[in-house]
């Protein structure tokens, strides 16, 4: 194992970053990773980096997607465990538990600001599945739009279906301790496990 001393590592030009002098302590010339590098970025006031969502989209779009990569394919089970909570449904809708306390916060709205709520929720749910189409399962067919917005749907409800609607017809309420024991517990260690499997280049 190669140990890198703080001293000895050498400043580099990180794409994407500004205000800020990156040190190089790991690096796929150093350990031969395939996947990635991990670094450590530390931000003085007026530093910043920049994500590109469409850098991720055009490496699957290369390489193929991540979905199918098993190094990534822990990830993908994180990101799907973690949808149920992200968007508030069975087992994680504890602040609406809607036979017990009657929709919780939206209670006392009704008409048009209860409208405003509701295609709130629905905005967020086309965002995060989205997202995880972008992160895990980009492409687009031949015939341009009209034959990829089905497409990027159909992609959406797939998603939908596996961690939203099974998991709702499968399980009860989770109490919130019962909940952040399962985040500790399962798709945290996914997490890791996905980026351990990448930073060892495996």
């Amino acid at each position: 194992m190669k140990i890198m001393r703080l001293a000895d590592a050498k400043p580099y030009d990180a794409p994407g970053h500004f205000g800020m002098t990156p040190l190089r302590l790991h690096s796929a010339e150093l350990s031969g990773g395939k996947h990635l590098t991990l670094g450590l970025s530390i931000f003085l006031p007026g530093g910043g980096a920049e994500f590109s969502l469409a850098n991720i989209v055009n490496y699957q779009l290369t390489n193929g997607q991540l979905a199918f990569d098993p190094v990534m394919i822990p990830a993908l089970l994180a990101y799907l465990l973690f949808l149920p909570g992200t968007m508030g449904t069975v087992p994680f809708d504890v602040p609406e538990a809607e036979t017990e306390i009657i929709e919780g916060p939206l209670l006392e709205y009704s008409g048009p600001a209860l409208a405003f709520f509701h295609i709130a929720s629905a905005l967020k749910t086309v965002v995060v599945l989205g997202l995880g189409v972008a992160l895990f399962l980009p492409g687009t067919l031949p015939g341009g739009i009209v034959a990829n917005i089905p497409w990027f749907v159909l992609k959406c409800a797939a998603l939908m279906a596996v961690s939203l609607t099974l998991v709702k017809s499968a399980t009860g309420r989770f109490r919130v301790d019962q909940a952040f024991t399962f985040y500790l517990k399962y798709p945290s260690v996914l997490a890791l496990a996905s980026l351990v499997l990448a930073w060892r280049g495996m």
